[in-house]
């Protein structure tokens, strides 16, 4: 069955997906404690706990099919809903005799395969090849999978062509990786929010939305300009009262500058006192 989806150039060959891929009956035999493995349209190949939250294949493995990292496998009978990936999973793994697994030689990019396999106008061809009574459980045979022809550009151009995609794929990850993220400060302002009000009456726009204001640092009335913020210890002790400890509500801003007097002081927010320190904390200050 020869597939054209149009606009390709005259000059690239068609080829039959048999032409290099190559089916695996490796047995597992005594490897029958390789992970087991499973094949998911969306996730690609996974570890079959992870898709189904349990072990479901048999208790003997021994005939499950050895299925090593960058070699290729699908589900027969969901291939009609593009249930075919590569493994990327670990050097090796275990999957069900009821699939096939197949090598691709290296007269084709592996990458731009992969690309091709995954492409969403590839699913209808999967639905012409499977056959059977049961709308949702035909069977696609290796045979028909293999006699599939397709125009293929030139292997330096496979190449190239698949570099682009996988550049994109890493934009979509990273996209959604923002996405998820964000739904992350979505969860924790619903859980702020609809236990314990807003509290604030000034908010602002920001890339993720609208956000409560919050009060500014202010400088004492006296402080000279060019004041500067430094770091305090979280505990120490305030000149001239003894047996206090001076912990300001926020340790990492406090303001530092030079009185008339040559005794540096500090203050944290809008009203808050000056509190005069020693002269050890003008040395862990310098």
């Amino acid at each position: 069955m020869q597939i054209d989806f149009g606009h390709a150039p005259e000059s690239w060959p068609v080829r039959a997906l048999g032409d290099f891929c190559h089916e695996l009956r490796l047995p597992a035999g005594k490897n029958s404690d390789l992970p087991i493995i499973s094949v998911s349209k969306d996730l690609g190949i996974l570890l079959q706990s992870e898709k189904f939250k349990r072990r479901i294949a048999a208790d003997d493995t021994s005939r499950y099919k050895r299925v090593r990292h960058g070699e290729f496998a699908y589900d027969p009978m969901l291939l009609w809903s593009g249930s075919i990936a590569r493994q990327e999973r670990g050097s090796e793994g275990l999957i069900s005799p009821a699939y096939y697994a197949f090598r691709v030689d290296d007269s084709i990019s592996h990458d731009f395969l992969l690309q091709l396999f995954k492409w969403d106008r590839m699913v209808p061809v999967y639905a012409n090849i499977s056959v059977g009574t049961n709308t949702r459980r035909r069977k696609a045979s290796f045979d028909a999978f293999c006699g599939l022809k397709l125009p293929l550009p030139p292997l330096p151009e496979q190449r190239k062509i698949a570099a682009i995609l996988s550049s994109v794929d890493e934009a979509i990850q990273a996209t959604e990786q923002v996405i998820q993220q964000t739904r992350r400060v979505k969860e924790g302002l619903l859980q702020e929010l609809l236990t314990r009000g807003i509290g604030h009456t000034r908010f602002k726009q920001t890339p993720i939305g609208v956000v409560a204001v919050t009060p500014s640092l202010a400088p004492c009335p006296e402080s000279p300009p060019g004041a500067t913020l430094t770091r305090a210890p979280p505990d120490e002790p305030a000149a001239g009262v003894p047996g206090r400890i001076f912990r300001p509500p926020d340790p990492s801003l406090v303001r530092t500058q030079a009185s008339s007097s040559g005794t540096d002081r500090r203050t944290l927010g809008r009203g808050t006192p000056c509190v005069p320190l020693g002269p050890a904390t003008r040395e862990m200050n310098a």
